[in-house]
């Protein structure tokens, strides 16, 4: 027969890995339904829609957005029209325009600049900032 004290220390002993085992659950769907609902949205949105909506918060050239997709695809290859944008491809379209040359400001019109690629223009950093000599 099992004790009182016996059972608390087997209680004890379990609960921090069920606590830790339903925390990751949790996590876990919330990852799934958030990536299934990227995969349905990629299914029905064109690129070009996805990445304004991902940037909603900034005013984006239309004709520059398009512009970085045909420089993309140029360098890279058509993007998979199923698969959700990865963070990656928006770091770099953000990175191709004028956006950080006007300090990060939200309320100007975002403009394409050129596409950015480290490994095609070694000597552009758009997050560069030089003091000027007075």
């Amino acid at each position: 027969m099992i004790t009182r004290r016996t059972f608390l220390q087997i209680a004890g002993w379990c609960a921090a890995p069920a606590a830790v085992g339903v925390l990751a659950g949790r996590r876990s769907i919330a990852w799934a339904v958030d990536r299934g609902t990227a995969r349905l949205t990629a299914l029905v949105r064109s690129p070009e829609d996805r990445l304004r909506s991902h940037f909603s918060y900034l005013t984006l050239d239309m004709a520059g957005v398009e512009q970085y997709f045909a420089d993309h695809q140029r360098t890279f290859g058509p993007l998979p029209r199923h698969l959700p944008l990865s963070s990656d491809f928006c770091t770099r379209y953000l990175m191709s325009t004028d956006f950080f040359h006007h300090g990060a400001d939200e309320s100007r019109l975002v403009r394409y600049v050129g596409f950015y690629d480290p490994d095609l223009t070694t000597c552009n950093n758009p997050m560069a900032r030089f003091d000027d000599a007075d």
